[in-house]
C-alpha cells in the first residue's frame, strides 16, 4: 500500500467509524480536503478494493472496509486514543472505592457501558453472577436496528455466558482483536471483539472484552481495556469482565 492509498484508506476508516455510511471519492474530496482530484481519490479507492481492504455494498455506493482492510488498520496504522486524564481518575476512584464484589461488577458495567457508549457485562470468574448495562445503546447502533441482527446479538450474549470459562483459561495474557469470523469463542461474523487475560491482585486469572460492530472505535476502546486491567489487576481481587461495545 503506497502512502497516498494509506492516507485515503485511514480517512475512508475514520468515516465509517463516525457515520457507519459507505464512503464516496467524492465525500472524502469535498470534507477532507485532500491536495487530489476527484478521479485520482477515486482511482486509489478501486486498487483499495482490488487488493481486498475495502468494498462496496451497491454498485453506485461507495466504499466500506472488508475484515481484512480492518486487520490492516489495526496491525499497521492504528494509533491508540489515550484516556485524559480527567476520565482516569475519575475511573480509578469509582472502582476502587468499591469494597465488595457484587457492587464491583455493577459499577464496573455502568462505567464501561458509559464511557465506551456501549453494552458492558462484568462477572466474578468462576462464579454464576454477572452484571450488564447500556443495552440502549447496543440498540441505537444502526447495524444492529433489524430483527436479524438483533437476534444475533442476544445468541452472541448467550455465548458468552456458556464460554466464559473458556475464555479465561485460551486468552492470551495481553489484548487481542478478533474481527468477524477470526473470533474462535463465538459465532460474530459482524462483529469485532477486544479482549484480555490478566493476573488479579490475588494472582488469579481475570478476564476483559469488548464486543461491538467491526467499525467500532478500535484506539478508544482499546485504551479502555489497558486501563481497567491496569485499575483492576493492581487492586480489586477476583475480577471478570466482559465488555460489548457498539458506537
Amino acid at each position: 500500500m503506497t502512502e497516498r492509498q494509506k492516507q485515503i484508506f485511514q480517512l475512508v476508516i475514520q468515516e465509517f467509524i463516525q457515520n457507519a455510511k459507505p464512503v464516496s471519492s467524492a465525500l472524502l474530496a469535498k470534507k477532507c480536503h485532500l491536495p487530489w482530484s476527484t478521479a485520482t481519490i477515486r482511482q486509489e479507492l478501486n486498487a483499495l478494493e482490488g487488493e481486498g481492504n475495502l468494498t462496496h455494498l451497491y454498485t453506485s455506493s461507495g466504499r466500506v472496509p472488508t475484515d481484512k482492510g480492518y486487520r490492516f488498520f489495526i496491525d499497521a496504522m492504528m494509533e491508540e486514543e489515550k484516556l485524559s486524564q480527567k476520565d482516569q481518575d475519575f475511573l480509578r476512584e469509582e472502582l476502587l472505592g468499591e469494597k465488595k464484589h457484587h457492587s464491583l461488577m455493577r459499577t464496573s458495567a455502568k462505567l464501561l457501558a458509559l464511557y465506551s457508549q456501549n453494552m458492558a457485562i462484568s462477572g466474578v470468574a468462576g462464579e454464576d453472577e454477572w452484571h450488564e448495562a447500556g443495552v440502549s445503546y447496543l440498540l441505537a447502533c444502526p447495524e444492529f436496528k433489524t430483527e436479524k441482527r438483533m437476534r444475533q446479538i442476544m445468541s452472541i450474549c448467550d455465548c458468552l455466558g456458556e464460554n466464559l470459562e473458556t475464555m479465561v483459561k485460551e486468552v492470551p495474557e495481553y489484548p487481542v482483536i478478533y474481527i468477524g469470523e477470526e473470533n474462535p469463542f463465538v459465532k460474530a461474523k459482524d462483529c469485532s471483539m477486544i479482549l484480555s487475560v490478566y493476573h488479579l491482585f490475588s494472582k488469579e486469572k481475570a478476564l476483559i472484552a469488548i464486543i461491538g460492530p467491526k467499525r467500532m472505535r478500535y484506539p478508544r476502546n482499546m485504551s479502555l481495556i489497558k486501563y481497567f486491567i491496569k485499575v483492576l489487576g493492581g487492586s480489586l481481587g477476583v475480577l471478570f469482565i466482559i465488555v460489548i461495545n457498539y458506537v
